[in-house]
């Protein structure tokens, strides 16, 4: 059997070389701010971009940021920003984001960098529930790790509430289940169920406790039954 070594590192060193990557995705050009999705340079010759959602992403280390801030470990080198100011410089240009259609809440998911252009989850401008659910669970993460006179703290709480309402609506499915894609005007983009929407399930759970409302807590719970 492998046994894989011991590292040596302490776990000071880890957290401080975890930074270091996210300190090289970190950009920040006038009011756009956020972590690239993958390196300026990359094998994929995928034009810089941040994206939200997908198992982490920008939001996530904005949260982890946060909860970082007055880490003893996290110490910021000379000219570098800290990690609260990365976090609250990439929350504050997503929550300046414009609506992806007149009423309905869904947040773009992508932001390429030299086009200043903002897209769905598809070219097609579809919305992909799974993502959805996953850049909601991240917003209400970071509101929960920041401090309650944080900038735009109540910007994102906004948002969230207004997501919140939207998936308890009648009009967001079709079904029990949230449906694998939207449009941007909220409309289910298929009839079929997709249980990618459980990361919505999860989003609603989140923003329900953390707005202190249990009817939509109750109401997520509903949709796994």
């Amino acid at each position: 059997m492998l046994v894989p070594p011991i590292s040596r590192l302490t776990p000071e060193q880890v957290i401080a070389a975890k930074l270091n990557v996210v300190r090289s995705r970190f950009v920040q050009e006038g009011d756009v701010a956020g972590f690239l999705d993958v390196p300026e340079v990359n094998r994929y010759d995928s034009p810089r971009h941040f994206q939200w959602g997908w198992t982490g992403q920008s939001e996530r280390l904005a949260a982890t940021l946060l909860e970082l801030a007055e880490s003893p470990f996290a110490p910021s080198p000379p000219g570098s920003p800290s990690p609260a100011a990365m976090a609250h410089a990439s929350l504050r240009f997503f929550t300046l984001q414009p609506a992806g259609a007149p009423g309905c809440p869904l947040p773009w998911v992508k932001y390429f960098l030299d086009d200043r252009r903002w897209e769905a989850s598809r070219a097609d401008g579809r919305f992909h529930s799974r993502q959805v659910g996953e850049v909601l669970s991240q917003l209400a993460l970071c509101c929960e790790a920041a401090a309650e006179d944080a900038p735009r703290r109540q910007a994102a709480l906004e948002r969230l509430r207004r997501a919140a309402e939207f998936l308890t609506e009648g009009r967001c499915s079709t079904a029990d289940v949230f449906p694998a894609f939207w449009y941007a005007d909220g409309r289910p983009a298929e009839p079929s169920p997709s249980t990618g929407g459980v990361a919505c399930v999860s989003a609603l759970v989140w923003i329900g406790r953390l707005l202190g409302k249990p009817e939509w807590v109750q109401a997520a719970a509903s949709r796994l039954e």
